[in-house]
């Protein structure tokens, strides 16, 4: 097994490793600007292209395009020597990301160069930009012929996440759900009953939530209720607690409805009103020495989505986060990811390692590589992460898997549009400004809203999709 470095040169016309004979940086780049296409061709272009040939056992070396760096690359690794030890004839070959380049514009990048990676793994939510260039192979083809029950195996919405106008692209692997940490000591030094773990509880609201958080913050400084981590992507999520989605799944954005408006309302007097979490000058001294903001020992309940430290000094717990809506308790979010199939020459060598993880045994090993204890398959396709995680930490992770199967994906869709990445930084903007008391709730809707709209109404013009279903 390799590890091969495709990092693109540093400057200049110096040949990049893994292109063509010939072919330098300046070339690659040129070439790898996205061509725009007719979002037809996503629908129905690409099928031939796809249609599965007669298994072969020819040796075959697969290059993977991978995120994953240290113990967890050779965690990977030495999850896919797995399937080399059951198919000897398959190789791999796995080329890290460097430090500031995603796989995304990897990708792109050896595809339009004439080098496409035979597979790779997302870790956020849009792909569309990739469909455009045509760097994704569809599976459909592939899961008729074989017969994979496709829908009723996974987690819905990550199925609907990876269906563009009726074809799949790509095979769900990991899910990064939002769940609350809390700190048990913390707790039961006031006498707390913890919160629960049941997504279903009615009792646990948001005003609660407010309610216990107040009475564990100290008003000294040093100790506070809520660290204010409110999700893994807080702007696309703030209402959820209330059951609402940011857009209406097709062409509106919803940052303007009534709920949405008091959700934000509600997070910012978190912070200036009751001040049941630390302001921007007070959290530099409380910082841990690593992981996320809630492992200080003086937070009482923050939202997480990773891997705490190694070693923390206190008893915490995992629990579901508050809702207030009607209905089903929808609060959170998912970050979906999936391995995707390229245009490469070893496309069926490829879907043989896809359907390789409908077993529990190596899709339950997937998702700790990445730092989550929940896998996309369905009926007991977590129970190893959840094993492995509670293992190494001493704590039960069941909350963030029934997040998974309440909650949907980051902004329930948006991310997915493909121009999203254009137009966020102009959301982002304005919401660190709400939240640093420079513009109010109210201005912040009234900008942010028709900015949405905006990228929505172009978006759905290049490539429709549909968003979460409530």
């Amino acid at each position: 097994m390799v590890v091969r470095s495709y990092y693109l040169a540093a400057g200049g016309d110096r040949p990049v490793a893994g292109s063509p004979s010939g072919r330098t940086r300046r070339c690659i780049l040129g070439s790898a600007a996205v061509v725009p296409a007719v979002a037809a061709s996503v629908a129905c272009g690409a099928s031939g292209e796809n249609q599965p040939a007669a298994k072969s056992t020819a040796p075959a070396t697969l290059l993977m395009v991978t995120d994953r760096t240290g113990t967890n690359l050779d965690a990977q690794k030495a999850l896919f020597a797995r399937f080399t030890q059951e198919q000897p004839h398959v190789s791999f070959e796995f080329s890290p990301n460097p430090p500031g380049q995603s796989a995304r514009d990897r990708v792109k990048i050896m595809h339009q160069g004439g080098t496409p990676p035979d597979f790779w793994e997302s870790t956020r939510a849009a792909f569309g930009d990739m469909l455009l260039a045509g760097a994704v192979a569809h599976l459909t083809d592939y899961v008729r012929r074989d017969k994979i029950p496709f829908e009723k195996m996974f987690v819905p919405d990550h199925v609907d996440h990876i269906t563009v106008q009726g074809k799949i692209y790509g095979w769900p692997v990991v899910i990064s759900a939002d769940a609350l940490a809390y700190n048990k000591e913390l707790f039961d030094a006031r006498g707390l009953p913890h919160p629960p773990t049941d997504p279903n509880d009615k009792a646990w609201t948001m005003e609660k939530f407010l309610d216990v958080a107040q009475k564990l913050t100290k008003n000294d400084g040093q100790q506070f209720g809520f660290g204010g981590a409110r999700s893994g992507f807080a702007r696309l999520t703030d209402g959820t607690n209330w059951g609402q989605p940011p857009w209406d799944g097709k062409a509106k954005c919803l940052f303007d409805s009534a709920l949405w408006q008091q959700a934000e309302q509600f997070w910012t007097d978190c912070l200036f009103k009751w001040h049941i979490q630390p302001t921007s000058a007070e959290r530099p001294s409380l910082a841990p020495p690593s992981g996320p903001f809630f492992f200080n020992g003086k937070t009482g309940m923050d939202v997480v989505f990773g891997l705490p430290p190694a070693n923390v000094g206190y008893r915490w717990g995992l629990a579901t986060v508050p809702f207030s809506g009607k209905g089903k308790n929808v609060a959170g979010r998912l970050g979906l990811h999936s391995l995707h199939m390229g245009q490469g020459t070893h496309k069926d060598v490829v879907w043989d390692v896809l359907k390789w993880f409908r077993k529990k045994e190596y899709a339950g090993a997937y998702p700790m590589t990445w730092g989550s204890p929940v896998s996309p398959l369905l009926d007991g396709g977590s129970d190893l992460a959840q094993s492995e995680y509670q293992r190494r930490f001493g704590v039960d992770p069941k909350a963030f898997l029934l997040t998974a199967l309440h909650a949907k994906r980051s902004g329930w869709g948006l991310q997915s549009l493909v121009k999203f990445t254009d137009y966020d930084p102009q959301i982002e903007k304005l919401y660190n400004d709400m939240f640093a008391a420079k513009i109010s709730v109210g201005e912040y809707v009234r900008q942010a809203t028709p900015i949405v709209n905006q990228m929505i109404d172009e978006s759905q013009k290049i490539l429709p999709i549909t968003g979460s279903k409530v």
